[in-house]
């Protein structure tokens, strides 16, 4: 009987891609049918690594079925009314399963229905048309790990605040077992000079949020309002940068 064989891309470059899998084989799944091996190298465990060229071509036409061409939304014009939610999340009808992913528009229906990441990436497929990439590692990492890819980029200027911008927040202040928080930045009011006084968000499983792990739809994509103090300085998590675009 032939063995399944787990594959997890590491890095990505332009033309070669380290790739490792669970099963030392010689029997390798490739993510790309034109792909070509040119060498396997083993840990001092056994784990292989399979090294791999892509022609250009294969890898173009792959970068564009994961992000084909969608609809964005512009940025907002004035700040957003408190309570009421921007994202189209679920589907319309009646008798909907909250727990089914069937019932959520196709922005919505990838990850933990009910978690922080499932929304903040949700929202930014919405309103960008951009696939979060998967191998971001945990939200700690995002602000570093960004820089391994072509269609996201990361500011850590915090005073920037950049509008439909995903915050990232790592744990803190003695909560470092956490795992992050992620909010959606949909508005950002700022005085004379340029300055953040009030950011208007959305996000999903906060600290308010009583109905922890499902969709909550009084809560997870509401619209929210803090200062801007307030906002980079939440309870158990530090504010590390924002993800955003590459074209922005």
């Amino acid at each position: 009987m032939k063995k399944k064989i787990f594959i997890y891309i590491l890095s990505l470059a332009l033309s070669t891609f380290p790739v490792y899998s669970a099963m030392a084989e010689d029997n390798y799944v490739l993510p790309w049918k034109e792909a070509e091996i040119t060498e396997v190298t083993y840990d001092e465990y056994g784990w292989p690594t399979v090294h791999f060229i892509v022609p250009y071509e294969e890898l173009m036409s792959n970068a564009e079925a994961e992000n084909p061409e969608r609809e964005t939304i512009p940025p907002l014009t004035e700040a957003p009314e408190v309570g009421t939610t921007l994202g189209k999340i679920l589907k319309d009808g009646d008798n909907l399963d909250l727990r089914d992913s069937s019932s959520y528009t196709e922005a919505y229906r990838y990850g933990t229905i009910g978690q922080c990441v499932w929304y903040a990436e949700g929202r930014f497929l919405e309103v960008h048309g951009i696939s979060m990439p998967f191998f971001l590692g945990p939200i700690k990492d995002w602000i570093d790990n960004s820089t391994n890819y072509d269609t996201i980029k990361s500011i850590t200027d915090l005073t920037d605040v950049p509008e439909q911008s995903i915050a990232v927040f790592k744990p803190a202040n003695g909560f470092e077992d956490w795992p992050g928080h992620v909010e959606f930045v949909e508005y950002v009011e700022r005085d004379e000079s340029g300055n953040p006084i009030k950011v208007y968000f959305t996000d999903a499983n906060g600290t308010g949020d009583l109905n922890k792990g499902i969709f909550d739809p009084g809560y997870d994509g509401v619209v929210k309002e803090k200062t801007y103090d307030e906002f980079i300085n939440q309870y158990g998590v530090e504010l590390i940068g924002y993800i955003v675009p590459n074209e922005l």
